[in-house]
């Protein structure tokens, strides 16, 4: 059986009140996934929890999925969080939000959804979401974040052969900011263990999978780290794979507020329509 429940108020600055489905893989696997309201399901597999908010629109064929980067845990004290969470009465598709399960353990907030060498976590949740896109019939769908939430984003596209919007991602997690990476390093490896790099550097997943997902970039061109240790090595790595289509295509912008800059609201949703079609 399992078990449904009412989230307790969590300390956000926007509504958060979803019901919450807790079961583990096996019982997942069997449960119907149409909620009548956006739903949390929160799913224990080998050790982990995974954490999808779900939306659904029946007979809609279309599918975003968006993830969240970093946050702040002064402000955001309770698992799970979900990025721009109240866009699903905007969006008009089907909506799925995961959560990076590395955050559950720890003072983590930010991890890349990594888990450990042994156990591939955004992997695993590519294989959850997968089981929505099926029973939902979804024929199109659209990976969506920044910062982050960007890199999972193009790293799903590219594990689920889809398409994926991103705004100031990383593309090599290792070259992000010195006190995350301390974190992620002293929090999922063990010791004397070093990385695998294929998880954290989109070109070099991209090689792996031998696929590049259509990719569109949004990179503010103020943020001048981004573009010394993200765009500039990403794009030299990416010519020196010989693949025959690289579809993807970065737009700069440019605001003072560097890499923390969003656009607003309304340009993400009116490009993620855009996108979708």
């Amino acid at each position: 059986m399992f078990k449904l429940f009412r989230r307790k108020k969590n300390p956000l600055p926007l509504s958060f009140d979803y019901p919450v489905i807790r079961v583990d893989y096996r019982q997942f696997l069997s449960l119907p996934l149409a909620p009548k309201e956006p739903t949390i399901y929160s799913i224990a597999w080998n050790g982990a929890i995974y954490d999808i908010l779900a939306s659904r629109i029946s007979r809609n064929r279309d599918a975003v999925i968006l993830g969240s980067g970093d946050f702040d845990r002064a402000k955001i004290k309770s698992a799970p969080y979900f990025a721009r969470h109240s866009w699903a009465r905007d969006l008009n598709v089907n909506a799925l939000w995961y959560f990076d399960p590395d955050c559950r353990e720890g003072p983590a907030t930010l991890s890349w959804c990594y888990g450990t060498n042994a156990d591939w976590r955004l992997k695993n949740i590519a294989s959850l979401l997968d089981i929505f896109f099926d029973r939902w019939e979804i024929q199109r769908k659209l990976f969506f974040g920044s910062s982050g939430g960007g890199f999972t984003s193009i790293a799903l596209a590219c594990l689920a052969r889809s398409r994926a919007f991103a705004i100031n991602p990383q593309l090599i997690c290792l070259n992000f900011w010195p006190g995350i990476v301390g974190r992620f390093r002293k929090a999922r490896l063990a010791e004397g263990e070093e990385p695998i790099t294929e998880r954290l550097e989109i070109a070099k997943l991209i090689e792996a999978e031998n696929y590049c997902p259509r990719t569109t970039i949004w990179q503010n061109i103020k943020a001048s780290r981004d573009m010394e240790t993200q765009i500039i090595p990403f794009l030299e790595r990416l010519q020196t794979l010989g693949l025959a289509d690289v579809p993807i295509k970065i737009q700069f912008f440019a605001h003072p507020a560097g890499h923390k800059h969003m656009p607003s609201r309304e340009e993400c949703l009116e490009s993620i329509r855009r996108e979708l079609e």
